[in-house]
């Protein structure tokens, strides 16, 4: 019966202020429901694995939701100053590092669209990944920790990519995106990689060299649209040579574990080799 009073107040609306705490409340449900169906996909994927430190992991983020449970008490009790300095000190610390409590990190949102260099038209069905990595403030190295998600662009050619967060014990780091990969069947990828097989011949049809071709891919920015163009894969060779993405998922067992969040996008480069050793031979 309590937790049934308890959800008709939180429920309750009575003026402006409460529809909007409302809001904000079935937001968060909305984002607790993903995690915990993210996490138990992890865990699941991680008991797969021979001589994995699964205890190491659940301990890390059973410690997390601890700390909160523990806090919140303490935060329901204070006066309206002290919520206020709290919200501050949480906001200023978000904003340095983009991490709340210096243990969940976040980064993101990014979104755009995808458009053929060539005409301007949007591309549609194109995989997208954010491949995120903590790296330290004093060493700016690689963490033990990465992340990745996935989403698709609509018919349109618009995306938008889940934002990168993850549960580290590394306070003084920050949770960078290391790449956003963009494939789509037929045209290049990015980062770039068709180029590689390039000639000089092959430079003169493009109108442009090697060079020239990378430099029109520049770093993605969040709270801004952007737009990033593909060109077309023309010949097998070019076609070969972007199958060879690869999403440099190194480190910890629980690392590579995180392929699970992008199996579309693996899923379509896995056909495409398929459909293309009829023809060449794939490495």
């Amino acid at each position: 019966m309590k937790i049934i009073a308890f959800i008709k107040r939180q429920i309750t609306v009575n003026n402006w202020k409460d529809a909007c705490f409302l809001l904000l409340k079935l937001l968060f449900v909305v984002f607790l429901i993903n995690e915990l169906y993210d996490e138990i996909q992890y865990q699941i994927c991680l008991f797969k694995i021979e001589k994995s430190d699964i205890a190491l992991m659940v301990l890390k983020r059973l410690f997390f939701a601890v700390l909160v449970c523990a806090m919140w008490p303490y935060v329901t009790r204070l006066k309206k100053t002290g919520r206020i300095v709290l919200c501050i000190i949480t906001i200023i610390i978000l904003w340095i590092n983009g991490s709340i409590l210096g243990i969940f990190f976040v980064d993101g949102p990014y979104w755009g669209k995808v458009v053929d260099a060539e005409t301007g038209e949007p591309i549609a069905g194109a995989n997208v990944v954010g491949q995120w990595t903590v790296k330290s403030w004093f060493l700016w190295s690689g963490g033990d920790r990465q992340d990745l998600r996935e989403t698709t662009t609509n018919k349109n050619g618009w995306f938008f990519l889940p934002i990168g967060r993850t549960v580290m014990f590394y306070p003084l780091s920050i949770l960078d995106y290391t790449y956003i990969y963009v494939y789509k069947p037929g045209y290049d990828s990015r980062p770039p990689l068709m180029d590689n097989c390039w000639t000089e011949d092959d430079e003169k049809k493009r109108g442009m060299t090697r060079r020239e071709y990378r430099d029109k891919y520049s770093d993605m920015k969040k709270f801004y649209p952007n737009t990033i163009t593909l060109y077309r894969a023309l010949s097998y060779e070019e076609q070969r040579e972007v199958l060879k993405l690869d999403f440099d998922i190194d480190g910890e067992e629980y690392n590579r574990v995180l392929k699970y969040r992008i199996i579309n996008m693996i899923e379509t480069i896995e056909k495409e080799k398929t459909r293309l050793r009829k023809f060449i031979k794939v490495d």
